[in-house]
Order: structure tokens, then C-alpha cells, then sequence
């Protein structure tokens, strides 16, 4: 018999941010994804950008730090300046 130590350090994943079109980016629409998974998106209510994430089958752990640079990457992409060129 072995002793198998658990890791207590969790795997961060990295997180994506995509604004698909300049219609969603108008209602304040970015998705944030990690690999393949859609684990929340962004949308405009009473007049301040909130973050919903769904619930998942599986447990993700996110990184704060990953979590705030997103959440700036969402906000750049939304800004009407970033809109009017290309969404780039």
C-alpha cells in the first residue's frame, strides 16, 4: 500500500475573453471562455457591466488575478472606441 498525498494547489485555468459582434458588444455582450468551455458572459444591467457565470457539471477554479485581467479585456473590447474600429 502507498501513501498518495492530494494536492491542495488547484489547476488554474486560463481564461479567454470574445466579443462576437459589434451588436452583442452594444449590449455590453463579451464571453469568457477556458479551453472549450463557456464558464460566464458579460451584460449590461442598470447601467453597469455584470458577470454571470453558470453553473458547470465539473468544478472550475479561476485565478483572481485571471479573473480581474478578463474582466479589463471585456471592458476594453465593450468600450465604443474599440467598437467603432473593428472590435479589434
Amino acid at each position: 500500500m502507498t501513501n498518495a498525498t492530494l494536492s491542495l494547489s488547484p489547476v488554474l485555468h486560463e481564461i479567454h475573453v470574445n466579443v462576437v459582434s459589434a451588436e452583442e458588444a452594444s449590449l455590453g455582450v463579451a464571453e469568457f471562455w477556458s479551453g472549450d468551455r463557456l464558464i460566464g458572459f458579460t451584460l449590461i444591467e442598470d447601467g453597469d457591466l455584470t458577470l454571470r457565470i453558470g453553473p458547470c457539471p465539473d468544478p472550475m477554479v479561476l485565478g483572481a488575478h485571471a479573473l480581474a485581467e478578463a474582466l479589463t479585456e471585456a471592458n476594453r473590447l465593450l468600450a465604443p472606441d474599440t467598437q467603432a474600429k473593428g472590435m479589434t
